[in-house]
């Protein structure tokens, strides 16, 4: 009787053993999906600290950012991309300087959209503005950003520990010029979770910066140079194909020169932290 135990105990670790190896080995192919006509909520949140040197004088600067993006399936080109449609149902800021402490609801941004081609993967193909946004010169760009910025995913089938590189370049107008930053990311498939109902994959994921540009501002000539670092955990829905989380740290050191009327470099610090959460 207690040989039969034994036997029977040893039977299940193996069967158990075998779940466990079979899970390991389970391969997934991640793609981004999203049904026509339906509505994807999502609730998103950026926290900036930044400090920079002008003049011999040191000033920090605290920015808060809540937004509610909306994005929408518009059309499926022959190619197989997916052309989305963004909005922002709120948004608000608040900014806290040596000269002022205020909180401000960004009208100009509220339901202005922006298409965006982007292809199963996450590769950006093309971004146009549907709704232009009033905005200072500084922003002139804003129109042109996604609120929710979609991870890139392997090109083929991951399983738990894999890895995979991804290389995404984003371009701001800027004062009539343009600056250029080119993020290598490397991302890891380390496990599962469930959330908000969602069977997830767990990514985790590190990049690495480098911003170069020029534009110009009252007059002056402005160039721009700098290198960043990124982290991030997100969390993807491979069923449904979509983005559930994703929570990630920037680090950036930038150096503003200025020529013309006056001349000057200006360093500058920041650190960024951002969330997205898929609102049901």
């Amino acid at each position: 009787m207690f040989l039969r135990s034994r036997n029977l105990l040893f039977v299940c670790i193996l069967v158990v053993a075998g779940m466990a190896v079979a899970a390991a080995q389970e391969s997934f192919s991640l793609e981004h999906k999203f049904e026509k006509g339906r509505t994807y909520h999502y609730t998103a949140t950026a926290n900036s600290r930044v400090t920079q040197e002008m003049g011999g004088q040191e000033m920090r600067v605290a920015i808060e950012a809540w937004f509610v993006p909306q994005i929408v399936l518009e059309n499926v080109t022959p190619e197989g991309s997916l052309v989305l449609v963004y909005a922002a149902d709120s948004a608000r800021s608040h900014i806290k300087a040596p000269n002022m402490d205020s909180t401000m609801t960004m009208t100009n941004l509220i339901g202005k959209r922006t298409r965006i081609t982007v292809t199963p993967k996450g590769e950006v193909v093309k971004r146009e503005v549907i709704d232009t946004a009033k905005s200072d010169r500084l922003m002139s760009g804003v129109g042109l950003r996604e609120l929710v910025r979609l991870p890139r995913l392997a090109a083929g089938p991951v399983r738990i520990g894999d890895k995979w590189n991804a290389t995404q370049l984003d371009t701001n107008d800027v004062g009539g010029g343009k600056i250029v930053t080119t993020t290598n990311l490397a991302y890891t498939l380390v496990g599962q979770e469930k959330v908000q109902g969602h069977n997830c994959l767990k990514v985790t994921y590190t990049g690495a910066s480098t911003t170069a540009g020029k534009g110009s501002m009252m007059g002056m000539e402005l160039f721009v140079e700098g290198t960043g670092k990124s982290s991030g955990t997100l969390l993807f829905d491979p069923a449904g194909g979509i983005l559930v989380r994703n929570d990630a740290k920037t680090e950036s050191e930038t150096t503003m020169a200025a020529t013309g009327q006056q001349n000057m470099t200006i360093p500058i610090s920041a650190v960024t932290e951002t969330s997205f959460r898929l609102k049901e």
